[in-house]
C-alpha cells in the first residue's frame, strides 16, 4: 500500500493548493457535474467517488449497486483512487476513440502526438460548454473533488491508488472480489489496441 500512503499524503498536503489554483486559474479546474455517475455506495459509511477511467466500472461490477449523484452520497464519507494523470488523460482519450472511432479515426500522416495534442485542446475548448461530453473522460482528476463553489469536498477521507484499490476498499470494510473481472479492459479493446494504444515514449 506504499503508492496509496504516497497519494494519501500528497491529497492533504495540497488540498489548500488546489482551491486556491481554481480561486485563480478557473481555466484550469472546473467542478464536475456528472449527474447521478458521480458514485457508488459502498456501504452505510462510504461511498466510491467515480473519477472516470479510475476503476469505476470495476466498482460497479463488484458492489452490484448503480451509480449516483452526490447529493444521494452527502451523508457518507468518499473514497476515491487516482493514477499516473498523463495515464488518465490517454486512457480517457482511448476510451473515447472506443466510443467514437469515425469521428476520432487518425488524419492521414497524423503523427501520434498530433493527435494526442488536438485531443488536449478538444479536452480544453469543451471543458466550459461539454459540447463534446465525452471528453470528461480526459479532465485532470483534481477536478472530481470539487464542490460547485470550486472548494475541496470535506467529505474525502481516503485517497489512494488505482493500482491498489482492493487493498484501499479493505480499509473501509469493502471485501474486494479478485475472481471478479476488471470493468472497462482496454487489453480486450480491438480499437483501443489498434488504433488508440497508450505510447507515453512518442510524447
Amino acid at each position: 500500500m506504499k503508492l496509496s500512503a504516497r497519494q494519501q499524503k500528497k491529497f492533504y498536503a495540497r488540498r489548500d493548493l488546489v482551491t486556491t489554483t481554481f480561486s485563480h486559474s478557473k481555466h484550469m479546474l472546473y467542478p464536475i457535474n456528472e449527474g447521478s455517475f458521480a458514485a457508488i455506495i459502498l456501504n452505510q459509511r462510504f461511498a466510491f467517488r467515480h473519477i472516470f477511467k479510475n476503476g469505476g466500472t470495476s466498482i460497479i461490477k463488484q458492489t452490484q449497486h448503480k451509480q449516483v449523484s452526490m447529493r444521494l452520497v452527502e451523508d457518507k464519507q468518499l473514497v476515491a483512487v487516482v493514477r499516473d494523470p498523463i495515464d488518465h488523460f490517454l486512457s480517457g482519450w482511448a476510451e473515447c476513440g472506443s466510443r467514437f472511432p469515425k469521428k476520432m479515426a487518425p488524419a492521414q500522416n497524423e503523427t501520434y502526438d498530433g493527435r494526442i495534442l488536438s485531443w488536449l485542446e478538444q479536452t480544453k475548448m469543451n471543458l466550459d460548454s461539454f459540447k463534446y461530453p465525452c471528453t470528461v473522460h480526459s479532465i485532470p482528476q483534481a477536478n472530481y473533488f470539487l464542490t460547485g463553489n470550486g472548494t475541496v469536498r470535506h467529505s474525502f477521507v481516503l485517497v489512494g491508488d488505482l493500482y491498489e484499490m482492493p487493498g484501499l476498499l479493505g480499509l473501509v470494510g469493502f471485501q474486494y472480489d479478485t475472481q471478479i473481472p476488471i470493468g472497462r479492459d482496454s487489453s480486450v479493446s480491438v480499437i483501443k489496441q489498434l488504433h488508440f494504444q497508450k505510447q507515453k515514449h512518442l510524447l
